[in-house]
């Protein structure tokens, strides 16, 4: 089998796991981090507070409601979001030949502190850089950036593309 053959054997494919990718790397992403973000609260103020067997029982109610709240966000903001911005930033990177896990999920993060800050924003919340809002952002967006790469694997086409001259 020829090289140019295995190239493309390698990258077929790679516009439906660009737009499956571009998806799911969101809700993905936003439901691992909210859940993450809560238990983290949580286990931090039990520690806190030596109350951990009185917030044990409330931990899969509040989970059951973020994860509820975490998938309708991430379908209004993230799914366009990653769409518009994530897609650009795709590009952006392929173009300059970067294909590294975390150029990717600092682009993402970056994102994600900013697409939550401009929602609370037109909300009339305000910035609000109390509460952990940038590290949830961030962290959600870390997270969708990486469920992105994952899906797509841009290190595979730097891999089959032919050497330039």
């Amino acid at each position: 089998m020829s090289d140019a053959r295995v190239g493309k054997d390698r990258n077929s494919g790679a516009g439906a796991r660009l737009i499956t990718g571009l998806f799911l790397a969101p809700i993905i992403g936003c439901l691992v981090g909210s859940g993450l973000f809560v238990i983290s609260n949580i286990a931090f103020e039990s520690l806190a507070t030596d109350s951990y067997t009185a917030r044990q029982h409330e931990l899969w109610y509040i989970l059951g409601y973020v994860a509820i709240y975490s998938f309708q966000i991430s379908i209004v903001i993230g799914v366009p979001v990653s769409f518009v911005f994530g897609l650009a930033i795709h590009v952006a990177l392929e173009r300059a030949s970067i294909s590294n896990l975390l150029a990717y999920a600092g682009a993402g993060a970056a994102l994600g502190i900013i697409a939550l800050e401009l929602f609370l924003l037109s909300r009339g919340d305000g910035a609000s850089f109390e509460y952990g809002i940038p590290v949830l952002g961030g962290l959600c967006g870390g997270l969708s950036a990486l469920t992105f790469w994952f899906i797509r694997r841009p290190d595979r086409d730097a891999l089959s593309a032919p050497p330039t001259p």
